[in-house]
């Protein structure tokens, strides 16, 4: 089963519990829920959205982007290296007869920086990308259940009703 499938089914069972928990009587004395929904088709999308693993995952994967475009269009560090040649042992120091001391630093193709800037600049998109159509396909689907639970709970309120004349008519 799927992190959304099975943020799905929760999302529903909240859904339907919320629905159909202790309906209030109105003025006519029938038990109904228009006006008495708990959740509103807003707080469900919003709860799921807000506790969506996924969505974590997926702003995570945004931010790993984001820190990848600084990383690429970054200047290389310079590098230093020593060496001592013919020192007369580990503990006399300055006993070399050479040293060679260097600085460097690479410098990379011309076009090489602008090029993996942009490259990661398009990756970030991606994922930002990728993070919206997560949320919207969620939010859908969340609204999708939330409506298939309301039309259980007024075809619920129309059997009880038909019930009701049912038995008035017997």
């Amino acid at each position: 089963m799927s992190i959304r499938t099975a943020l799905l089914a929760a999302v529903f069972a909240v859904t339907a519990a919320n629905a159909f928990a202790a309906p209030a009587q109105d003025a006519s004395g029938t038990s109904g829920m228009s006006g008495n929904a708990r959740l509103t088709r807003r707080e469900a999308i919003g709860e799921a959205l807000a506790r969506n693993p996924a969505i974590v995952a997926a702003r995570e994967q945004v931010e790993e982007a984001r820190a990848r475009v600084t990383e690429a269009t970054a200047i290389p560090d310079l590098t230093f290296a020593a060496t001592l040649e013919e020192e007369t042992g580990f503990l006399h120091p300055r006993s070399a007869t050479s040293q060679d001391i260097g600085i460097g630093l690479t410098i990379p193709f011309p076009e090489r920086i602008r090029l993996k800037g942009r490259v990661a600049t398009a990756d970030l998109r991606a994922a930002e990308f990728a993070l919206e159509l997560l949320r919207q396909q969620i939010a859908s689907q969340t609204s999708t259940a939330y409506d298939a639970v309301l039309a259980a709970s007024r075809h619920h309120d129309d059997l009880e009703q038909a019930k009701g004349l049912a038995n008035d008519f017997l």
